[in-house]
């Protein structure tokens, strides 16, 4: 049996990416996989913008950053810089909430995302680690 992923989902579960290890693997996965499977790479960093472009040059194909993140750096208006980051680099966007984070929040960006990511552990706990 001849079984291919049409797409691989990568989590960094680091609150700040200190290294680029993380990248380093997205860049090897793309590197030996080639073109073909779809990246869903999921970001938690406390900055999402300056991870954008290293992030499609490593082979992401979309980034689902972390609303927080994005919110504490300057409200709603940075996540819609970040929506349109994204968007400009050529990649698809989702956006993740942690469990305390009331949904509502998430519904004002519905119609500019691709994927919405709820959360149902907080980032740490439950078997994560950051």
């Amino acid at each position: 049996m001849n079984a291919e992923a049409s797409g691989i989902s990568l989590k960094q579960l680091r609150g700040k990416l200190s290294n680029c290890a993380y990248l380093s693997v997205i860049e090897c996965l793309r590197m030996n996989l080639g073109s073909a499977p779809f990246f869903d790479v999921h970001l938690m960093a406390t900055n999402p913008q300056q991870w954008i472009q290293p992030m499609k040059k490593a082979g992401a194909n979309l980034l689902t950053f972390h609303l927080e993140a994005a919110e504490m750096n300057d409200g709603d208006d940075a996540i819609y810089a970040t929506i349109h980051a994204i968007r400009r680099a050529g990649m698809k966007v989702g956006i993740a909430i942690k469990p305390p984070t009331p949904v509502e929040k998430l519904l004002k960006f519905a119609t500019q995302i691709d994927q919405a990511l709820i959360m149902s552990v907080e980032p740490g706990f439950g078997g994560m680690t950051q």
